[in-house]
């Protein structure tokens, strides 16, 4: 099978002006893009900053995550859903000051795990109120306060697990792009 017929003639040539004048439209219409957008968007590498990436036992919203992570001094995190929506797994992007930064995976772990305790403290019964019941109760009273293992098993869990944590200082991250820059810069000129 041949896809290209050896006698074949196509004027490349004669038709450059048609190739030059779409590739500055598409130039044109990225330019433009870039422009109305605010410019490029850059990623923690470039424009310096934290990302947490954090996974929880249970299911969560990015509000309860910006409100858990307010405490800390985390204000105005971007928070993305990472991975599949069953995973419950979340990136969290945010602009923090090295000195914030000291033992944050550890700050961050004990957040999650106070807000899940006292939810937990105002859905499920609690251990005193366990206790309190008199023995003369009836077996099916006292069977509906008693836990299940699997309850005692996630309560042993901790509800959020901080997979990984990356930071990049600001200076770092202004000189590598403008490195990348210069790169990509350099690149396209001896590529044409």
């Amino acid at each position: 099978m041949q896809f290209i017929q050896p006698d074949i003639n196509i004027d490349f040539i004669g038709k450059r002006l048609i190739g030059f004048s779409l590739s500055g439209a598409f130039i044109l219409i990225s330019l433009l893009s870039l422009l109305l957008h605010g410019g490029p968007r850059y990623g923690i590498d470039f424009a310096g900053g934290t990302l947490i990436q954090i996974k929880f036992n249970v299911p969560t919203t990015p509000e309860t995550i910006k409100e858990t992570l307010k405490p800390l001094g985390i204000n105005g995190a971007s928070i993305q859903q990472y991975g599949d929506v069953i995973d419950n797994e979340y990136l969290i992007r945010a602009d923090m000051s090295y000195k914030k930064l000291e033992g944050l995976s550890e700050k961050v772990q004990r957040a999650f795990i106070r807000e899940n305790s006292d939810s937990e403290e105002s859905e499920a019964p609690s251990e005193e109120r366990a206790a309190s019941i008199s023995e003369e109760q009836t077996p099916t009273a006292q069977s509906s306060v008693q836990e299940s293992p699997e309850d005692t098993k996630a309560k042993e869990l901790p509800p959020a697990e901080v997979r990984r944590i990356e930071m990049v200082g600001p200076q770092v991250g202004k000189d590598l792009r403008e490195k990348a820059l210069l790169a990509m810069f350099f690149a396209l000129l001896f590529i044409t």
